[in-house]
């Protein structure tokens, strides 16, 4: 059972070494060993950080890999494999205190007032007994420190992760959707023009990597902090996929309209199932463009309408999302509303909806003419329209 939060000695074998400071600018979700739940003896843990210093690497694909064997062998060599100790060791030099439960979520499906957006990004807090459902942990203006050893021949290596992850990555879950994402506080970061120009490769590779460059919203009064930025990133979001008269008819009452996007109606038309009440469809579409954000995605239906949906990659379970949402710490000290959007291989097998006890489906996720929203705004590109949104 662990009990202590004392850091053990750094074991000396790195002729290289650095110490850093960070800070959350937007609660955790979850964070710990236990999905969804805060751990009170190690709230920050190296594992975490190696996988998110994994993951940023690989992303800016500093050694120019283009294969995934080239990628595999160059990864050994830093972060180390099941027959190689890694030469990078890292230290958690001063841990985090409790949290401040941050709830999001009352009722059955009721965001508590003004969180509405968190509300939606943070839907997997949701739990069967109403009165236990997760809460984001918030700490405030609590720092972190880690220490970083390493041999000399993959300092540019250690650099370059270590900077990705401090301006893209965040810790804890849904960090896509702009939860625990984290500041460096000391030392000073290279910026995202100056580090892009000296890590990033943009070669071209069959895994989630960088190639553009992020976009960042204007800049608006009363927004200057994590949680605000975060509600603002998400709001969009939520606007565009569920959004009255945007994403969706407006409803009565609580009820919601019927969605612009053409999945629903994609779905009906394979399965031959339609409720009286929507035998018009809203679109003349066969896709599932939403896939972009993400999959699974599942589709819930009422009445006559089919049984509830999945669309998944053929194969998989899930597949991120290109889009990352991520309140960023900006050279003035302000909070900015980044979106980032990896180059992200489609899946090879493409993708399936399915039901259960059904065979799977095989679908397009992409939009062949002009989709319109609500608004009327014509888009092929969902990404696109979530920027186009975004920056307006």
């Amino acid at each position: 059972m662990r009990t202590s939060k004392e850091a053990p000695p750094l074991a000396p074998l790195a002729a290289k070494g650095d110490v850093r400071t960070y800070r959350f600018l937007t609660p955790v979700f979850g964070g710990g060993v236990e999905a969804k739940r805060f751990d009170p003896v190690t709230p920050v843990r190296v594992a975490s950080i190696r996988g998110q210093l994994r993951f940023w690497w690989r992303a800016a694909n500093p050694r120019g890999c283009t294969t995934v064997s080239e990628l595999r062998s160059a990864e050994e060599t830093v972060f180390g494999s099941t027959d190689k100790a890694s030469p990078l060791i890292i230290r958690v030099n001063k841990q985090l205190q409790q949290p401040s439960p941050r709830a999001v979520l009352e009722g059955k499906f009721n965001a508590k007032h003004g969180m509405e957006a968190i509300a939606y990004g943070a839907f997997p807090l949701r739990d069967k007994d109403l009165n236990n459902h997760g809460v984001l942990n918030d700490f405030g203006e609590q720092s972190f420190e880690l220490a970083f050893a390493y041999l000399q021949a993959i300092e540019h290596d250690v650099h370059v992760a270590l900077w990705a992850w401090a301006h893209f990555g965040a810790l804890g879950g849904r960090t896509r959707r702009g939860f625990g994402a984290i500041a460096q506080v000391f030392p000073a970061l290279p910026t995202i023009d100056d580090g892009w120009a000296r890590f990033v490769t943009t070669k071209p590779a069959p895994w989630p990597h960088l190639e553009q460059k992020p976009v960042f919203a204007p800049a608006k009064s009363g927004a200057n902090d994590g949680m605000a930025t975060l509600k603002r990133l998400l709001g969009v979001l939520r606007k565009l996929r569920q959004g009255p008269n945007v994403g969706r008819r407006a409803g009565q009452g609580a009820a919601h309209g019927r969605s612009f996007w053409p999945e629903p109606d994609a779905i009906r038309g394979v399965f031959q199932q339609v409720d009286p009440r929507h035998s018009t469809p809203v679109t003349d579409h066969d896709c599932f463009p939403r896939a972009a954000f993400g999959t699974p995605i599942i589709f819930h239906f009422k009445g006559e309408d089919p049984n509830d949906t999945t669309l998944q990659p053929k194969g998989h379970q899930r597949l991120a999302s290109r889009l990352l949402l991520r309140p960023h710490l900006g050279a003035n000290g302000q909070v900015e509303a980044m979106a980032l959007i990896l180059a992200h291989p489609p899946p090879a097998s493409g993708y399936v909806i399915v039901q259960k006890g059904r065979s799977e489906i095989p679908v397009s996720v992409e939009l062949t003419k002009p989709l319109s929203l609500g608004d009327g705004r014509a888009f092929t590109d969902p990404i696109q329209r979530f920027l186009e949104e975004l920056l307006a």
